[in-house]
């Protein structure tokens, strides 16, 4: 076929058809659309090119093979450069479309009922709007470190298919908005130091992944069907995410409404579902009460390793096979509205400080107890005798936990006393068997009680087992005294 060869010199096209053949730059070669509407049918470019601004470069059904880079309004103009297919086409080669000046000004369209594919070669890089239609068998990034004016790149108008990578570079947002975004194969987001951005969006299938600094962000209605999120995340004040189908696997922290408005944030379950996970992911509810919330009507199952902390609001029945850890890293109440039940692998972590203060799960229903209970000291507390923390409330309480992780400083040790409303934690000394915060003859009679139901508060040498090494403990214990 023909070729177009600038030799150090300019190619201008104005309101210009090019059909087939070959673009080839020497040295400062360049060619240019400089006004008007082009079409280029089939061409190859190995070359750089420009698209100014008030001009469109329109592509057909034969497609365009990018082996250069292509600018868009590298002018910074208000008047828009667009590359716009006319048919479903191919954007193909091992070249980048820098996409340089924000907002409008620089568009990729297609006309109704079209789409473009993107091959897995060609980069499509910078700030702007991806308006087409179209497949994503390639790269596309928000990336300010091309661009002249703006930080988004926004996925916007019609619903496209990622098979490639979408990322968001550093100080850029990638914005998907208003539309269907459907990852296939090894389809992933990437906020690699940058913000994926989704704002009234559905993103099915895939992952999220996260570098650096980078995080991803829903707002106002937003929803993820077989998603998995190896990034942190957060859901913004008067935004919902709303999970379909019947997992979501948070392998990040995912934060409810982060800045703690009065708004609320909501991680919502429309059917039954679990939050489960291969690594230590997070749920933070971190603003107050029902200002965070995980919603139903769905039951919710807290999937193993999958942890739900904060001081927001369970509104709906959760299964807790993973770890209930109340307060945003220190003191405070998670809550919840309907029942909460631990399975053999579920836990909770409550911490206890100062004065009786402490962590408390505190829930509205039955809360159905199993699992392991872990009792960590705020950071510089000692625990001293005789003070008393409640660290559950509950309509009804079912159950004990079948480990308690409790602290044990010299002879101080921390018990649970199960209520039929509440779960409370007192310290004691490891004699005071039956728990009347003092050590006396009574405690020996409570011993013998203890040993003969096999309680734990029979277990004086604390080796996990009760024993008749224990009464030689218990006399030792006794004998220490108690503060």
């Amino acid at each position: 076929g023909g070729m177009l060869v600038a030799d150090e010199g300019e190619i201008r096209l104005n309101s210009a058809t090019i059909e087939g053949g070959d673009y080839l730059a020497i040295g400062a070669g360049l060619l240019r659309a400089d006004s008007g509407t082009e079409l280029l049918s089939g061409v190859t470019l190995n070359g750089p090119m420009r698209v100014d601004f008030g001009t469109t470069v329109q592509v057909d059904a034969d497609g365009l093979t990018n082996n250069g880079i292509m600018q868009l309004n590298p002018d910074n103009s208000s008047s828009n450069s667009i590359l716009l297919f006319t048919a479903d086409a191919a954007l193909g080669g091992t070249g980048e479309i820098q996409m340089r000046t924000g907002s409008d000004n620089s568009q990729i369209n297609t006309d109704p009922t079209f789409t473009m594919t993107q091959a897995s070669t060609h980069t499509i890089r910078g700030v702007g709007q991806i308006n087409a239609a179209m497949v994503n068998n390639g790269t596309i990034r928000a990336d300010v470190a091309v661009t002249l004016s703006g930080s988004s790149l926004d996925l916007r108008m019609n619903d496209k298919t990622n098979a490639g990578v979408m990322s968001a570079e550093s100080g850029s947002v990638l914005h998907i908005t208003g539309i269907s975004l459907t990852q296939t194969g090894a389809g992933e987001l990437q906020a690699n130091d940058g913000e994926v951005r989704l704002t009234s969006a559905t993103l099915s299938g895939g992952t999220i992944e996260g570098t650096g600094t980078g995080t991803y962000s829903c707002n106002a209605l937003t929803t993820f069907q077989g998603v998995t999120a190896n990034a942190d995340g957060n859901i913004n004040f008067g935004s919902t995410l709303t999970i379909l189908g019947p997992v979501f696997n948070n392998n990040g922290l995912l934060r409810a409404n982060p800045i703690n408005s009065s708004a609320d944030g909501i991680i919502a379950f429309p059917a039954d579902g679990a939050l489960n996970t291969t690594g230590g992911g997070e749920i933070n509810l971190f603003a107050t009460g029902l200002n965070s919330q995980i919603d139903g009507p769905g039951i919710v199952t807290n999937g193993p390793g999958h942890t739900i902390s904060g001081n927001g609001t369970i509104d709906t029945e959760l299964v807790n096979s993973g770890i209930l850890s109340p307060g945003n890293g220190a003191i405070g109440t998670l809550n919840a509205s309907g029942d909460v039940t631990f399975t053999s692998s579920g836990s909770m972590t409550i911490e206890i400080g100062d004065a009786g203060a402490s962590d408390r799960l505190a829930v509205s229903g039955t809360a159905n107890l199993a699992g392991t209970l872990d009792v960590v000291l705020a950071s510089g507390f000692t625990p001293t005798l005789a003070i008393d923390y409640t660290i559950l409330t509950a309509g009804s309480v079912n159950g004990t936990f079948d480990t308690e992780n409790l602290i044990i400083d010299g002879n101080l040790i921390t018990r649970v006393l199960y209520e039929p409303t509440q779960v409370r934690l007192v310290t004691r000394c490891i004699a005071d068997v039956n728990l009347d915060g003092t050590v006396d003859p009574s405690d020996f009679s409570a011993w013998i009680a203890a040993f003969n139901a096999g309680s734990v508060l029979a277990d004086q040498n604390l080796d996990g087992n009760v024993s008749p090494a224990d009464f030689a403990a218990w006399i030792a214990n006794f004998n220490a005294g108690c503060p």
